[in-house]
C-alpha cells in the first residue's frame, strides 16, 4: 500500500504466496513535517465547592462501581486542594463601554448626573445636542440653569442679559451659536443684530425696519402729539444703515445723507399698544388727572430700556469684532505653519523645489490659503500636484510671467520665444537706490509783442504825456 499519488517506482515480479499477505505502509511525505495534530480548545468552566459531610459515601476511595463494592469502606482525609483552570486571558473587571451610533446605551444615564456633565460643556455643543438627542433636550428644558452655568464656565466674557430685554438663557445662546434666519428660515445666515434682537437674513432686515420719517407717521397716526414725538423716537432701539443697505453701528445717525436712522415697525407698533395700554389703565382707575405725569415716567423708563439695550449691543459688537480678529490672528499663524512645512518637504523631494519656485505654482497658494493645521495626508495629495506644475514651469522658463507673456505673444504673431530668448536682456530699471531727476520747466512761448500791441517790448509808449513800458 503506497500512501502517495504520483510515485513512479518498479516492483520485482514475485511468485504468490497462498498465506495472507502482510500489510505494509510506504512513507513518501517529506521529513519534518509531522501530521498537524488538532488540539481540542480548552473551556474554562466553574468549579463547584464540594463539601465532606459526615457519613457513608457512595462509593468507594478505590474507584470500584461495582455492586459488590462495600459503601462503608474507610473515608480518606481529603489532603489536596485541585489546582484553579489556568485563565488565558483574563477580561478586565472595570472595561469602558464602547460608544456607537447604531447601538444605544443599556444603561440610560440619570439627569442629574447629565446636567452636571452639561454645566462643563460649550454653550454651541449643547446648543446642536439639544436638537439631536432627546436625553439632553428634556434635561435642558427642566434644568435651564444649564445655559447660564456652561457660558460662565466657557465664556466668562460674555455680557449677561438685562432682566428690561425680556429674553430668556436660551433665547441668548440661541441669538449667540444659532443658524438660520428667524424669518424666512434661511440657513446660511449668521449674522445678529442685537441691537434689534433679531437674526435676519439680508432681504427681511430691509423688510421688517422703516425710517424716521415712517415711524414718526405711525406715531402721528396713532393720535401723539408732535411735541412728544421725539420722546417716542427716543424710545426706540434703532440702528444706522448706510446708502448700500449695509447696517454699520448702532444707534441714531448723527450724520444725514448716507447713513440712515432705522427702526422695526414691529417696535414701533409695540411702543404705541403699550402707551394706549397704560391710558386706558388711568382711565379705569379715574386718574386722568395725572396722566401726563405717569405718562412721562413710562417714557422714561421706556427710554432708559433703549439705553440698556444699546449699551448691551454695544458690548457684543465689541466682543465679536475681538473673537473675530483672534480669529484671523490664530488663522495667520496656522497659515504661516502650513507654509513652512510644505516649504521644508518640498527642500526633501528629488529633485527639490526651493520655496522661490513654490511661490509661484497656484496649488501651493490654494493650500496656504486653508485655515487648517498641516498633516501627512494634505502633504501626499499636494505633492503630486506641485511635481507636475514645477515641471510645467522650468519648461517654459522657470519664470511664470515670462510663460503667460509667450502665450500672449504666440496668440497675437509677435515673435518666437527663440528669437526673444536670442536678444539681449534689458538693464533693470533701476541700480540702487531711485534718484528721481530735478523738473525742468518747458520754456514758456508767448506771441510776439508786434502782433499783439502793435508795439516791442523793449519801445516805451507815450500816453497822457507818461512813459509807459510793457513788463511781462
Amino acid at each position: 500500500m503506497v500512501n502517495c499519488k504520483r510515485v513512479a517506482f518498479k516492483v520485482s515480479q514475485q511468485a504468490p504466496v497462498k498465506e495472507k499477505p502482510s500489510v505494509s505502509v510506504i512513507n513518501c511525505r517529506k521529513p519534518g513535517r509531522p501530521r498537524r495534530d488538532v488540539e481540542p480548545k480548552s473551556q474554562q468552566m466553574p468549579l463547584a465547592t464540594i463539601i465532606t459531610l459526615p457519613g457513608q459515601r457512595k462509593r468507594s476511595l478505590t474507584g470500584d462501581c461495582s455492586e459488590d463494592a462495600s459503601p462503608t469502606s474507610p473515608k480518606r482525609p481529603r489532603t489536596e486542594t485541585r489546582p484553579p483552570f489556568p485563565v488565558q486571558n483574563p477580561k478586565p473587571q472595570n472595561q469602558i463601554a464602547k460608544l456607537r451610533a447604531d447601538r444605544p446605551l443599556k444603561t440610560p444615564v440619570c439627569p442629574d448626573i447629565l446636567s452636571v456633565i452639561l454645566d462643563f460643556t460649550p454653550p454651541a455643543q449643547v446648543f446642536e445636542m439639544r436638537k439631536k438627542l432627546l436625553p439632553v433636550y428634556y434635561a435642558v428644558k427642566h434644568h435651564p440653569k444649564i445655559w447660564e452655568n456652561c457660558r460662565k464656565y466657557h465664556m466668562p466674557k460674555l455680557p449677561d442679559p438685562p432682566p428690561s430685554l425680556g429674553i430668556t438663557e436660551f433665547q441668548y445662546a440661541d441669538l449667540r451659536h444659532g443658524q438660520g434666519c428667524q424669518r424666512c428660515r434661511t440657513k446660511q445666515t449668521r449674522k445678529t443684530y442685537w441691537i434689534f434682537l433679531r437674526r435676519w437674513c439680508r432681504k427681511c432686515l430691509a423688510e421688517k425696519l422703516c425710517e424716521r420719517g415712517t415711524a414718526e407717521r405711525f406715531l402721528r397716526e396713532s393720535g401723539i402729539s408732535n411735541e412728544d414725538i421725539n420722546v417716542f423716537i427716543e424710545c426706540l432701539p434703532s440702528g444706522i444703515i448706510d446708502s448700500w443697505d449695509n447696517f454699520v453701528g448702532h444707534g441714531p445717525s448723527h450724520t444725514p445723507g448716507a447713513f440712515k436712522t432705522h427702526y422695526v415697525q414691529s417696535d414701533v407698533l409695540a411702543l404705541i399698544a403699550g402707551y394706549r395700554t397704560a391710558r386706558e389703565g388711568a382711565a379705569k382707575r379715574d386718574n386722568l388727572a395725572n396722566w401726563y405725569s405717569e405718562s412721562r415716567e413710562w417714557l422714561a423708563r421706556k427710554k432708559e430700556q433703549a439705553m440698556e439695550r444699546r449699551a448691551f449691543a454695544q458690548q457684543m459688537w465689541k466682543l465679536e469684532e475681538e473673537t473675530r480678529q483672534d480669529k484671523a490672528m490664530s488663522n495667520k499663524h496656522i497659515k504661516l505653519q502650513r507654509k513652512e512645512d510644505y516649504c521644508k518637504r518640498a527642500l526633501e523631494l528629488t529633485p527639490p523645489i526651493p520655496e522661490q519656485e513654490l511661490e509661484k505654482l497656484p496649488s501651493f497658494k490654494r493650500a496656504i490659503a486653508i485655515p487648517k493645521p498641516p498633516h501627512n495626508s494634505s502633504w501626499l495629495q499636494l505633492k503630486p500636484k506641485l511635481e507636475r506644475e514645477v515641471q510645467e514651469l522650468r519648461r517654459v522658463g522657470g519664470n511664470e510671467h515670462e510663460a503667460k507673456w509667450n502665450k500672449k505673444a504666440s496668440s497675437e504673431g509677435n515673435p518666437e520665444p527663440s528669437d526673444l530668448e536670442s536678444r539681449a536682456p534689458e538693464p533693470p530699471c533701476h541700480q540702487g537706490p531711485y534718484q528721481p531727476a530735478p523738473y525742468q520747466h518747458p520754456p514758456l512761448q508767448l506771441p510776439p509783442l508786434q502782433q499783439q500791441y502793435g508795439a516791442s517790448s523793449n519801445t516805451p509808449s507815450t500816453t497822457g504825456g507818461r512813459d509807459v513800458v510793457w513788463l511781462f
